[in-house]
């Protein structure tokens, strides 16, 4: 009895051992950079977050051009929306749940950016502009009409006819038979057809 819970012991910690790694290397942090073409503050920054994608595996950087994509500028607000947070300028910065709004230099704002990294690679914590993207891919698709339903339309009958003779007449108004005699006999008189047998 002993022996075989000393293996199944072993076996846990073997398996406690062998997954911890996989679980550390599944653990990636995104950057969301968002900037402005002809930005300095920006300009000073980008190179700062390319070593800090150098330096750990686990992060990657999204950037994203502000001023001249409509697109971006969309998801910035959503962003500010999401965080409770008033955007009024760029460079904007998201790691996790934190954000951080301007550049000052690699020893102030860099090392806030690199302490959120290190902070969602020890903790772990919710990612605010993927959950955002997420939603927008996921949007429902506009429910397109059932077959059925058009044939139905392209065959529902027609409000009003014009009848040579009657004028115009709601068929609605008719019995079925008596649509059919009165549409049956208007088909049959075609006076071409007579003009031709008396010519």
């Amino acid at each position: 009895m002993i022996k075989k819970l000393a293996k199944i012991f072993l076996v846990l910690l073997a398996l406690f051992f062998i997954t911890k790694p996989a679980l550390a290397q599944e653990k990636k942090v995104n950057i969301y950079f968002f900037w402005g073409e002809g930005c300095p503050h920006c300009a000073r920054e980008k190179p700062f977050l390319e070593k800090l994608e150098k330096k750990y595996p686990e992060v990657k950087v999204y950037d994203y051009e502000a001023w001249g994509n409509s697109d971006s500028r969309k998801l910035l607000i959503e962003i500010g929306s999401k965080l409770n947070v008033n955007i009024s300028g760029v460079p904007f910065t998201v790691v996790g749940e934190k954000y951080f709004t301007g550049w000052l230099s690699e020893e102030t704002t860099g090392k806030d950016i690199e302490n959120a990294v290190l902070c969602v690679l020890k903790d772990g914590c919710r990612d605010i502009v993927a959950e955002i993207l997420t939603s927008q891919q996921v949007q429902p698709k506009k429910e397109e009409p059932c077959e059925c339903e058009e044939e139905e339309k392209k065959s529902a009958i027609p409000t009003e006819l014009k009848l040579p003779i009657i004028g115009k007449v709601n068929p609605r108004n008719f019995s079925l038979p008596v649509l059919t005699i009165v549409l049956g006999g208007l088909d049959g008189f075609n006076p071409c057809a007579m003009w031709t047998c008396f010519s």
